[in-house]
Formats: structure tokens, sequence, C-alpha cells
């Protein structure tokens, strides 16, 4: 997003902290990246939410992660496990082999 916001606003989401971010409608217009936005169905300017800094943070790293192909290997061999049934104790090799 490239334009600047009209209100942070402390709030409550799902019963936990987060930061409610609305950039007008002007800015959201002009926004070079206004396609790659969600949509907006109220005509109002785009309305986002935040979890506090520490846990935003933690998720950005997260996804960025998820992103790589390393990830998405041992993923897979997760994935694969769990849907052979080979869970809650019944896999045939010790528990301290990593995954």
């Amino acid at each position: 997003m490239s334009g600047e916001p009209q209100a942070w606003k402390p709030t409550l989401g799902d019963g936990h902290p987060r930061l409610s971010v609305l950039f007008p409608r002007k800015a959201c217009r002009e926004c070079a990246d206004r396609l790659k936005c969600t949509g907006n169905v109220d005509g109002m300017g785009r309305h986002i939410w935040l979890m506090p800094q520490p846990l935003q943070e933690i998720q950005t790293q997260n996804r960025a992660e998820q992103a790589t192909a390393e990830w998405r290997r041992r993923y897979a061999i997760r994935a694969g496990l769990r849907s052979h049934g080979l869970r809650h104790g019944a896999c045939p090799w010790p528990a301290e082999l990593p995954l």
C-alpha cells in the first residue's frame, strides 16, 4: 500500500487486541497497488486489521518461510504422514527422528 492511513485505532477483534487501520478512499484510488489490493464493497477506503506488532512480525516471518521450497518440502513430508493416518503415536519410527 502506498497511501498514508487516515486512522490507526487500537481495538479488539475476535476478543484479541488488534490495530484497525483505515486508508481514505482518495488514497486508495490514487494508489499504484490498488489492483493488487482486496476489493472494497462499501465505497470506503481500505480497512485492514493488524495484530500487535510482535505478533504481526512473527506472522510475516512465518508466511515468508512458508513460501520457500525447503519449507514446502518439509511440510509435504508432514502432510503425507497425516494423510496416511500415521499420527497420534502410530508412527513406525522413533519419535526423536526429525521430520
